[in-house]
């Protein structure tokens, strides 16, 4: 193995979701797909981590609706409905 491997397999996640694992061979890496989404890229073989980062990424980033994509407003207050609000929590004596 070269300096750019270190014999340990890497799981690869993206906001929380695993893409899959990153085994080390000869010259790089080969990226094995959790599923789902990550599937086109099961197999491929990469030079790096940080490409199969970019390429997990790329897959996540697309597979998202563009409406997902754009910020969502501020939840509502749920105290702007009650005519004043108390602060807590509180604890009372029993």
């Amino acid at each position: 193995m070269n300096s750019t491997t270190n014999g340990t397999a890497r799981v690869i996640e993206v906001d929380g979701v695993t893409a899959g694992i990153a085994v080390p061979e000869e010259g790089g890496f080969r990226f094995f797909s959790s599923g789902g989404v990550f599937d086109a890229l099961d197999g491929r073989r990469f030079r790096s981590l940080r490409q199969i980062a970019g390429a997990v990424h790329d897959r996540w980033r697309r597979s998202i609706p563009p409406e997902s994509r754009a910020p969502r407003p501020p939840p509502a207050d749920p105290s702007a409905d009650r005519p004043f609000a108390v602060p807590g929590p509180f604890l009372l004596p029993v």
